[in-house]
């Protein structure tokens, strides 16, 4: 089984600006086994900073749909 930890940039990178990563990067989370990236509380806590310091603006969701197209591949 093939695991992936990702640190905070990387979270923001494949979820926000995935042309940003790397190849080497985007091989290493591709090739990751189905749920096999994990990240840190600490990369989710870092990103809360961001956002409360005006650092880091997120999409917004607005509706079921846009959660479902956003979500579809998390595990809860």
């Amino acid at each position: 089984m093939s695991r992936v930890v990702l640190d905070t940039s990387a979270l923001l990178f494949w979820t926000l600006a995935p042309e940003r990563l790397s190849p080497q990067a985007r091989t290493a989370i591709d090739g990751a086994t189905p749920y096999g990236w994990l990240a840190s509380a600490i990369s989710l806590w870092e990103i809360g900073l961001k956002v409360q310091r005006g650092q880091l603006s997120l999409p917004s969701i607005t509706s079921d749909v846009e959660m479902g197209r956003y979500y579809a591949d998390v595990v809860w």
